[in-house]
This record gives structure tokens, sequence and C-alpha cells, in this order.
């Protein structure tokens, strides 16, 4: 899950750079087109959004494991009992 996290923030990244470099200005002319700005920052803001979710997904993902670590697994929980019980009534 963090991978999808890094990609997504990567993705996000990438189209946030190149927004930047997006034409706001039509080619016939040196007036600046609002619809072309609002294109660069609508793409500026999509990528930004990304960084944000991969981010998310990747602390997600962190969690996940560490909960993961935390839980013990069930052939660990036969092994305890058996152990305890035995030492209750040998000891």
């Amino acid at each position: 899950m963090k991978e999808y996290g890094l990609a997504g923030a990567g993705v996000g990244g990438l189209v946030l750079g190149l927004s930047f470099f997006m034409e706001t200005t039509a080619p016939y002319s040196d007036v600046v087109n609002l619809q072309l700005m609002q294109i660069q920052m609508m793409a500026w803001q999509g990528g930004l959004a990304l960084i944000i979710a991969g981010a998310v997904i990747y602390a997600a993902g962190e969690i996940l494991e560490q909960v993961k670590r935390m839980v013990p697994s069930d052939e660990n929980d036969e092994d305890e009992d058996e152990k305890n019980d035995t030492d209750y009534f040998l000891g």
C-alpha cells in the first residue's frame, strides 16, 4: 500500500511541476488567456491533491504494517496458552 502512495505522490509532483511550464497565452498574441490560466491552475491543484493523497495512503500503509507487527499470529497464541497451562500445573 505504501508503494501506491509513493507512486501517487510522484505522479502528483510531476503534474505539479509540469503545470508551471504550461502556456498561459494564446500562440497568436501576448494577452493572457484566462481559460489557459484556469487549466494551469487546475493542473497545479490536481498535482497537489495527488501529493496529499499519496502521503495519506503511504501513512495508512505504514500504520497497517505497524498494526500487523503488534497483532500476534494464531500459532503464537496456541504456544503461549500451552506454555501457561504447563506452568500452572507444574509450577
